[in-house]
């Protein structure tokens, strides 16, 4: 809401001191050629250090950063595309409503100098004048302010999605750095604000004086016209002004909201370091990955090893593969793998089980499929069934 009314009170400033400005141009149009040889004197300078300030970050931003960003409430986003939405949308407020707004002001004006004549002044009758006029105001102010504020705050989601963060409120000490604060003063980012803000005054300057030079005829005969006519002739000029600056606005916006995502996927960059930090906290250290690994594979195979000797039998191939079954007689189930390994491991399975008497059988077709197909704590399958149970039954005999 408020950018539709500093345009537009830009606008009558601008109106009222044409006058002044030309006298101004014409006294000073000899310094102009001074003005932009200390610009281009000065170029050099910022583009120097905004190639200082890119360094070697030469990566894309990973998603990791830009949603980090993002949560910082680091995004791009062009204020002049926001502003173009909202004064489009108070001049589509103001055009449909125009009628309304001049109804409400009219009978209150009539109401109000009406009873002017028999007014009392006194404590009450003051309390109770200035609340009809609060509520005359909001009547217009609700309806012309609500649709604006709403698509204000949609142009700003469309840009930027939502966001809930409070950071950008908290205060950095960073920016009264005055070397910090001289190298924004010096940036492409800071002449490229200058040539938008340069484009913007003059677009609305030349809106402005068009709508001067078009309409100055007819600005002059508004003294011969009644009220209703003068605040509807005036309603049709302001919406006019209104719908060309708001497009104008709206294609700076557009292209200001493309340079600011380019700048801030670029603000955003990354060194090649930066990555491979960034991979280490999301996929470990590589280093302490296989450590990590190692230990686990060294505590299943300290929990494999206490459950040999409570295995019924290992069968061998017989020195390269292990397989220890276990197979409890009463429990209804098929045999279950305790343990398996092949080479180093399946010598320690068969050491272990010398050391506690569990019986050792020979049968290398077994013992490789068994290996291959079943798993840890897992019960042999169906197929076979036929070949463990002989085993099982040898196992039964011998300890007999």
């Amino acid at each position: 809401l408020g950018m539709p009314i500093k345009i537009f009170v830009g606008l009558a400033t601008f109106v009222i001191s044409i006058p002044l400005i030309m006298k101004i141009i014409a006294s000073n149009f000899g310094a102009i050629k001074h003005i932009f040889s200390e610009i281009f004197t000065m170029m050099p300078f910022i583009l120097i250090s905004a190639s200082n300030d890119s360094g070697d970050k030469t990566e894309k931003p990973t998603p990791k950063k830009l949603q980090d960003a993002k949560k910082k409430g680091q995004v791009a986003k062009s204020k002049e595309l926001s502003s173009a939405l909202t004064l489009l949308a108070a001049t589509l407020v103001i055009a449909i409503l125009s009628s309304f707004v001049l109804k409400v002001l009219s009978s209150s004006m009539t109401k109000y100098l009406g009873s002017y004549l028999n007014f009392q002044l006194s404590q009450e009758s003051l309390v109770g004048l200035l609340i009809k006029i609060f509520i005359d105001i909001f009547k217009i102010f609700i309806p012309v302010a609500v649709p604006i504020m709403v698509i204000g705050v949609i142009g700003s989601i469309i840009q930027t999605g939502f966001i809930y963060t409070g950071d950008p409120l908290k205060p950095k000490f960073s920016k009264l750095n005055p070397i910090s604060g001289f190298k924004r003063m010096f940036s492409i980012r800071s002449l490229v604000d200058l040539v938008k803000n340069l484009g913007i005054v003059s677009i609305v300057g030349y809106i402005g004086y068009k709508f001067v030079i078009d309409n100055y005829y007819s600005l002059l005969n508004f003294g011969n016209l009644k009220t209703g006519t003068i605040l509807t002739e005036l309603a049709s000029l302001i919406i006019n002004v209104f719908v060309k600056v708001g497009i104008a606005l709206l294609i700076i916006g557009c292209i200001d909201f493309l340079y600011q995502k380019f700048q801030h996927n670029k603000d955003l960059k990354m060194t090649k370091q930066e990555i491979k930090e960034e991979y280490k906290q999301q996929e470990g250290d590589p280093i302490v990955k296989g450590k990590r690994k190692q230990k686990q594979r060294e505590m299943a195979m300290r929990r494999m090893m206490q459950s040999v000797p409570d295995a019924t039998v290992v069968i061998t191939n017989p020195t390269h593969i292990a397989v220890a079954l276990k197979y409890e007689e009463n429990s209804g189930k098929a045999p279950i793998v305790v343990a398996k390994g092949s080479e180093y491991v399946a010598l320690k399975i068969k050491e272990k089980a010398i050391e506690n008497n569990v019986p050792i059988i020979e049968n290398k077709p077994l013992a490789r499929l068994m290996f291959k197909e079943v798993d840890l704590d897992k019960e042999i399958p169906f197929d076979m069934y036929k070949a463990v149970a002989e085993i099982l039954v040898l196992v039964y005999k011998m300890k007999k």
